[in-house]
């Protein structure tokens, strides 16, 4: 079979990379396979023992009030009426306080509706509530619960509810600090609660003894942040009977605190829920508990939780035991499963809390695979590497043989495409060891010398065009818009026999590059030089949009860089030359004009002659740049510009309009933006025939120009002369000023 087009580069290192990296693939693959096994072994051995030392950890957190609540039971010690004495009651439970931060409230509730309670305040102090039952009997659980429904928005409503309840219950603040003493005491009239109404009592008396209620939320810190907690609570009984209950309400936010504090491979998350799916404890709190339309917080399901891949851990378990969503979630053992969740494989384990443990809490980790498989990624990385190295010995040597021949090759032919758009200046191709490549690298050298002169006599662009269209140059033109540039510099002759041939090529040489310079890089066409004036054009051979503002802001770029060469001249005994810029827009005939021997692209018309002219008369106006009502009419909503007159140049009966370009719209000087406005404002008030004022404001101009200003000084004689002579209505008062001289 014949083979074509063979890519020597390529195909002598790929022969010798297929057969090395087909023996290194098999090895790769089977000890990749190998390790995936163990290390999935080793992954649910880790989260066994994690799963497990959460559970214990998560158990200890609330037994140590489960313990707390039965000792009480035995501590308080209530008096033959089920009451407590208040001293006790507070040395006892604040020692539990202050020694365990996870109790949020510990309190006694007895039979007659009496209920102690202590709790920590935000500044480490203890306060004691005691609630106080008056009248016990049906009439007054029926006051009570009649006060319970009346409004208490008004302080009237308020006071009324207070004295309804004043005769059957009082519930009375104590506010102490941490040694036990009493800071302040304060009567809540309005409170009506009675404990034997709460779950957590009812909850005991209907177990006979111990009784952890449901989660729960509420608000702390005046319902700036949110809680999460369960209560425990135990019976107390004596000979007699029921006498109360006590309990103690457990703070859950530490338990997420304690889940985020884990180290469960590198990402790994572990998780509590109840039966019902809610989420006990996570790593973030803030997922715990959510906002409800109607101001209440509730606890999130877990499948209302943030991390989707915690919440797809918990369909797949349910999935794995046949469980309903309705259902809740009860099962034995711990249970460990893979599953898929955005792209990526995840271990799950989970385990429900101890049978004996009357909580119907669930244990969860989730943790990704990629986690326990970094260390076999890692080992494959060095095994990759290492059989990269011997990939990279074996075929070395025909690497460097097919680049030592490709990369000059290859070089070439990119050189061949610059030389082909003329972009002459890059640097040229290295010899090589091959004395063939060599001999073409030397030929490509000298033609770029060769072109590289051409292209300093003839527009780049120009030629670039032809090469790319593929024609070849003749005789021949177009009618197109272009703006004409011409500049001259002021006093060239006398300024030449001052100087010596090298200064003078030295300065002419700056000038004129550092003009060109501006002009093409505002994508101007360079024609010619003509001594030392230079002419250019815009929008040919290559269309240019915006062409007159882009030659009115390379003239404005002339003047600056001129102004800044000065200074440099100046410094090194060189005349500070100045120039004269005058820009015309309009219709000429552009393309190749001379003989089939010699040709030259230019551009010939009219507008070449008037753009030449008007440079010529930057003179009689003392100004720099004159630019024609065509440019400006282009370029006006760009440019700053002052209407000077109305003028014929010489062989011309027609007048036009011109204009001092000062700068571009918005960038004048103070002093510049003063004078153009003062002598606009006398523009305006001419045409309008105020004559005064038209004075007052060319005079006021020249004084702000500081400087000899023809066109202000010509404009005040025409005023003094039609205010002695006042014009008809329909006399012209810009009438056309033939120019007498180029």
């Amino acid at each position: 079979m014949k083979i074509d087009n063979v890519n020597l580069k390529v195909s002598l290192p790929a022969a010798f990379l297929l057969f090395i990296g087909s023996i290194s693939s098999i090895i790769l693959i089977s000890s990749f396979i190998t390790s995936s096994k163990s290390v999935n072994q080793l992954a649910q051995e880790v989260l066994v023992k994690i799963g497990e030392g959460t559970l214990d950890k998560s158990i200890n957190y609330l037994e140590t009030a489960a313990k707390l609540v039965r000792v009480n039971t035995a501590l308080f010690n209530p008096d033959e009426n089920g009451n407590l004495d208040l001293d006790t009651f507070n040395q006892i439970t604040r020692e539990e306080i202050l020694t365990y931060p996870q109790f949020s409230l510990v309190y006694f509730g007895n039979e007659h509706g009496n209920h102690w309670l202590n709790k920590p305040t935000s500044q480490g102090n203890i306060s004691t509530r005691v609630i106080k039952r008056l009248d016990d009997s049906a009439k007054g659980k029926e006051v009570l619960s009649q006060a319970a429904q009346m409004p208490k928005g008004t302080a009237e409503e308020k006071q009324a509810v207070a004295d309804m309840i004043a005769p059957y219950i009082k519930t009375t603040w104590r506010y102490r600090d941490r040694d036990g003493d009493i800071l302040r005491t304060e009567n809540d009239p309005l409170k009506i609660y009675d404990p034997r109404e709460r779950p957590w009592y009812r909850g005991a008396v209907e177990n006979g003894g111990h009784f952890w209620t449901d989660v729960y939320t509420w608000a702390s810190d005046g319902g700036r942040s949110f809680q999460v907690g369960i209560t425990v609570a135990e019976l107390i009984k004596d000979k007699k009977g029921l006498v109360g209950v006590t309990a103690v309400d457990i703070i859950l936010n530490d338990i997420s605190k304690f889940l985020g504090s884990l180290t469960i491979g590198k990402t790994g998350q572990a998780f509590i829920v109840n039966s019902k799916g809610q989420v006990i404890g996570l790593n973030d709190f803030s997922q715990v508990v959510k906002n409800n339309d109607d101001g209440s917080v509730s606890i999130r399901h877990i499948s209302e939780i943030s991390d989707k891949t915690i919440s797809r851990s918990y369909r797949a378990l349910r999935k794995k035991l046949k469980i309903k969503e309705s259902a809740p979630l009860f099962f034995e053992g711990s249970h460990q499963l893979k599953f898929s969740s955005a792209g990526e494989e995840y271990f799950a384990y989970y385990r429900p809390f101890r049978p004996d443990h009357e909580l119907d809490w669930v244990i969860g980790i989730v943790v990704p695979s990629s986690d326990f498989l970094g260390e076999i990624n890692g080992n494959m990385q060095m095994m990759v590497f290492f059989s990269i190295i011997c990939v990279v010995i074996v075929i070395f040597i025909s690497v460097r043989l097919s680049k030592k021949i490709t990369d000059p090759l290859n070089e070439l032919a990119i050189e061949a495409n610059n030389i082909r758009v003329l972009n002459l200046d890059g640097p040229t191709v290295p010899h090589t060891m091959f004395d063939e490549i060599n001999q073409v690298i030397e030929s490509f050298a000298k033609m770029k010398v060769g072109l590289r002169s051409f292209r300093k006599y003839v527009p780049t662009d120009l030629v670039v065009g032809m090469i790319q269209s593929g024609q070849e140059a003749n005789l021949g033109g177009k009618k197109d818009d272009v703006t004409i540039f011409f500049s001259d510099i002021a006093g060239f002759t006398s300024m030449s026999e001052k100087l010596t041939p090298d200064q003078l090529v030295q300065v002419l040489g700056d000038y004129l590059g550092a003009m060109s310079g501006i002009i093409m890089n505002r994508d101007g066409t360079l024609d010619k030089y003509i001594g030392d004036a230079i002419m250019a054009f815009w929008n040919a051979p290559q269309p240019v949009t915006d062409h007159a503002v882009k030659a009115c802001y390379a003239a404005i770029e002339n003047q600056q860089k001129l102004a800044e060469m000065r200074v440099r001249w100046i410094n090194e005994d060189l005349p500070p030359i100045g120039c004269r810029i005058g820009l015309h827009t309009g219709p000429v005939v552009v393309g190749n004009f001379g003989s089939e021997q010699r040709l030259n692209y230019t551009i010939i018309g009219d507008p070449v002659n008037l753009a030449a002219r008007l440079e010529s008369a930057c003179k009689q106006y003392n100004i720099g740049i004159m630019i024609s009502e065509a440019t400006y009419m282009a370029a006006k909503d760009h440019i700053e510009a002052r209407l000077l007159d109305n003028i014929a140049v010489k062989g011309k009966k027609e007048g036009v309009f011109v204009y001092e370009l000062l700068g571009r719209k918005g960038k004048l000087i103070q002093e510049v933006k003063e004078f153009s406005e003062t002598y606009d404002q006398g523009v305006e008030a001419y045409n309008a025939r105020e004559w005064d004022k038209a004075i007052e404001c060319f005079e006021k101009a020249e004084y702000l120009k500081r400087s000899e200003d023809p066109a202000a000084r010509k404009l005040v004689e025409k005023s003094k002369a039609f205010k002695q002579n006042p014009p008809d209505a329909s006399q012209d008062l810009w009438a056309t000023d033939i120019l007498t001289s180029k």
